[in-house]
């Protein structure tokens, strides 16, 4: 009998933490997937809700276009497509392809030379004596790093198995630069605050 409810016991603890761990993956066209634990499609508004736990625990309900949406794995391995091409858009095959390297850089690309470039220059422009004109500077940083992205080279050196896949390296390529880019304002916009408290500064102590 002890047995037998031991038997049970262990029986409903696989049971439970096998539902706990049960997770449905939305990938989202941006490269993003999340893990959601409950989903729901609003086909009036064209809308997915859904539902995610955060790191302590609290669930959180979110919503996203259906637009925006390729896929969603179902925790039973499916996979449902909500993404259709139009013309001279790529295939769901091709696009797969394409949002692996988007994930890889926004989980792996860390262009920090970016944020620190902005913070430099934004910092600098304001405690130059022209500081209206030296705004410019940043600015034409930010303008210039809209452009840039990660090389080639760098891809297929960190990224053995896809070194050779013009698509994977695409998508790497696009989300890398919206990091660049985004790392360069937040640089810019935190030097530039640096920048005009420490001319405050400056300024107070040589009056004093």
């Amino acid at each position: 009998m002890n047995n037998l409810r031991l038997l049970f016991a262990i029986t409903c603890v696989l049971v439970l933490s096998n539902n706990l761990s049960a997770q449905n993956t939305i990938y989202h066209l941006n490269g993003k997937r999340i893990n959601a634990v409950k989903f729901q499609i609003d086909n009036d508004q064209d809308v997915l809700f859904y539902q995610f736990k955060k790191n302590n625990g609290k669930t959180l309900t979110k919503s996203i276009d259906l637009i925006d949406v390729y896929s969603i794995e179902m925790s039973d391995g499916t996979e449902n497509y909500f993404y259709t091409p139009q013309e001279d858009e790529y295939s769901v095959e091709t696009m797969k392809l394409v949002l692996e390297g988007k994930n890889a850089a926004l989980n792996d690309y860390k262009p920090y030379w970016a944020f620190g470039a902005g913070f430099i220059l934004g910092a600098g422009s304001m405690l130059s004596p022209y500081p209206f004109y030296a705004l410019s500077v940043p600015i034409a940083l930010n303008i210039g790093l809209a452009f840039a992205s990660p090389s080639k080279k760098y891809i297929s050196k960190n990224y053995h198995n896809n070194y050779d896949d013009e698509y994977f390296i695409l998508g790497y390529k696009q989300s890398g630069r919206n990091k660049i880019l985004k790392n360069s304002i937040f640089g810019s916009v935190a030097g530039i605050g640096v920048g005009i408290i420490t001319g405050f500064i400056i300024e107070s102590v040589s009056n004093n």
